[in-house]
């Protein structure tokens, strides 16, 4: 008899710790021996969403895309279906130090990615805002070239011309470049209205002229795009969100996503509040806030609906999930 309530109470104990390890975010917080899941200290060095992102979506931040080659001495065009089309300038690429890249062995290779969904922004760490200015978004794209490896670019006076499919595309759209940024201590990527570039309209060659997307030209490569500011005369107020404590601006990623408008925005980490935050939310505004860890090889996701936002903190309470569930739940924002 003695042995089979000691059976029982083991029995209880483990059935218990299994369903407190899976939930493993209620407000009251529950130590796991051994476990990252212990860790509730947040980084004081500053919040880097774009460097956690490749931490948190390794295999999407390490694909690129699309990949292709050209010679950099002649004028060269890559076609991507009719989705993607890029036109190169001959004799357009320089090395890292400056010199034109005139060699037999001439061949460059491109990688391109292109931003399209409100998914997309949050998976590659690209929040459409102007360090707390809101943005209208529409296509993003970033080009990379290397060489043997190494990283060249456009060389002066040198400009490429990019047509990207966007059935969305609108002429109110300005040429906008992307970069990560010092916020203080925080590392974040804003984008920036540039001369670097223009957009316009592109359109078939039938008589009514339909619009298939934007037409590019730049003399800048990496991330561009076309945007616009969000009305500015919308009353706004800041975003505070509090997770459980072992969630911490070192594990985990939190985004504002606006039902109405293609517009995404990442919070940032205050060490000292221990709050993921954000300011100019528009006040009458419904948007998603997701938020994405990953602790000890395991994710965990929460995203809730938010009808309105005001001066009292949001909580946050994520679950373990998958990352394909994750993945698919994003891409359908």
């Amino acid at each position: 008899m003695k042995q089979f309530f000691k059976y029982i109470i083991v029995s209880l104990a483990m059935l218990s710790a299994f369903s407190a390890c899976n939930k493993a975010i209620s407000d009251e917080f529950v130590s796991y021996p051994n476990n990252q899941l212990n860790d509730t200290v947040w980084a004081n060095t500053g919040y880097n969403a774009t460097a956690l992102n490749k931490i948190i979506f390794p295999e999407i931040t390490r694909s690129t895309g699309i990949v292709d080659s050209f010679n950099c001495l002649i004028e060269s065009k890559l076609l991507f279906g009719d989705s993607i089309q890029i036109i190169f300038p001959a004799n357009g690429c320089i090395n890292a130090n400056g010199s034109p890249i005139t060699t037999n062995s001439s061949k460059i290779k491109a990688e391109i990615t292109v931003l399209k969904k409100k998914g997309d922004f949050i998976k590659y760490a690209n929040p459409t805002t102007n360090i707390f200015s809101l943005l209208q978004a529409s296509s993003y794209c970033d080009i990379k070239l290397t060489k043997d490896g190494q990283e060249v670019n456009l060389a002066p006076n040198s400009q490429v011309k990019i047509k990207l499919k966007d059935s969305t595309a609108s002429s109110d759209m300005r040429f906008f470049t992307g970069n990560a940024i010092k916020y203080f201590k925080d590392s974040l990527f804003a984008w920036s209205p540039s001369n670097d570039g223009k957009v316009d309209i592109w359109k078939d060659n039938s008589s009514a002229g339909k619009i298939l997307g934007y037409e590019f030209t730049t003399s800048r490569i990496r991330w561009f795009g076309a945007a616009h500011y969000a009305d500015s005369n919308v009353a706004k107020s800041k975003l505070n969100v509090i997770l459980p404590p072992n969630f911490t601006n070192k594990n985990t990623i939190v985004f504002a996503v606006l039902k109405n408008s293609k517009t995404v925005i990442s919070l940032l980490g205050d060490a000292s509040s221990k709050t993921f935050f954000t300011y100019n939310i528009p006040v009458n505004t419904e948007f998603t806030l997701v938020s994405v860890s990953k602790i000890n090889g395991d994710y965990y996701f929460e995203n809730r609906v938010i009808k309105s936002v005001s001066a009292n903190p949001v909580s946050l309470a994520p679950y373990k999930k998958t990352l394909p569930s994750i993945l698919e739940i994003i891409d359908k924002l």
